[in-house]
């Protein structure tokens, strides 16, 4: 702070601006001169996701919004009030990309709160094989699927200032997922090892019902972000364990306001989920 007035001082004696056309090399020397005046010198911006933010987690009882890829290029962005913005990663699958994500995350600042996001999942493509795999070993390959498209949605994310604590897995019968749900768990446990493992808190999206077709018995126990209510009244009563999947607790509800995806946190809100360190691969 001090080192900032005092480049004011040397750029403006006797109370009148220098001309803007004053080197900044000069500036930058002149600077350097001073103690403890380095710091008024600004080299590369911090990401928008370092910053401290006004509020980490979500109000009990507020809504906010999720916007994605749908909504990329026509612009189209809730206006008024906004409480929170989860945005994604993906472009609707894993290993694709959500080309406004630097965009939508910038817009999501003006929240009460940081910005959340949420990564696409599916199941293990057939014609996926990793080399550190045995031949034919299925959930081998699995993990480092799953390990190898959050790897990708978080360098993604950082590239693109994008990259909070909190993300989501979207786990949804829409896309592609094989029958063996202990293989589609372990994608999805691949998925939540590395994010957790790189300093991030995780929740799971999805419904009871999709969870149960995809992932089985699967139960990370991790918080809950439920869908299917079809307005807020609604979504106020979904808070309990009817609608939870996954050992977890519901949440946060969504339902549809106008046409944007709407969600209704729940009390008890959003709690930190512990971070397990390593990324050992147990076949």
């Amino acid at each position: 702070m001090c080192g900032s007035l005092v480049a004011i001082m040397v750029l403006q004696p006797f109370g009148r601006a220098w001309p803007l056309r004053v080197p900044f090399l000069l500036l930058v020397f002149v600077l350097a001169l001073l103690p403890g005046a380095t710091a008024a010198v600004a080299v590369t911006p911090e990401p928008l996701s370092a910053l401290e933010p006004q509020l980490l987690y979500l109000p009990v009882g507020t809504t906010g919004v999720d916007i994605s890829w749908p909504q990329c290029h026509n612009g189209e962005r809730p206006q008024g009030l906004l409480n929170f913005a989860i945005i994604g990663v993906n472009g609707g699958k894993m290993n694709t990309r959500n080309d406004c994500l630097a965009e939508m995350y910038r817009w999501g600042t003006r929240g009460r709160t940081v910005p959340q996001v949420y990564v696409n999942t599916n199941g293990l493509p057939a014609d996926y094989a990793n080399a550190a795999c045995p031949p034919k070993d299925l959930y081998c390959n699995a993990y480092y699927y799953g390990y190898e498209g959050a790897a990708m949605a978080v360098a993604y994310a950082r590239a693109s200032y994008a990259d909070p604590r909190q993300w989501w897995l979207d786990v949804e019968t829409a896309n592609a997922w094989g029958t063996d749900q202990a293989l589609n768990g372990r994608v999805l446990g691949a998925m939540i090892e590395y994010l957790q493992a790189t300093g991030h808190t995780l929740g799971v999206y999805s419904t009871p019902y999709q969870w149960g077709r995809i992932a089985g018995a699967f139960a990370p126990g991790l918080p809950v972000w439920t869908a299917g209510a079809a307005n807020l009244s609604e979504a106020m009563t979904r808070c309990t364990e009817r609608y939870a999947f996954g050992g977890g607790k519901v949440a946060m509800v969504q339902y549809i306001s106008e046409h944007f995806d709407t969600s209704y946190v729940c009390p008890g809100g959003i709690r930190p989920a512990a971070v397990v360190p390593g990324l050992a691969v147990s076949n």
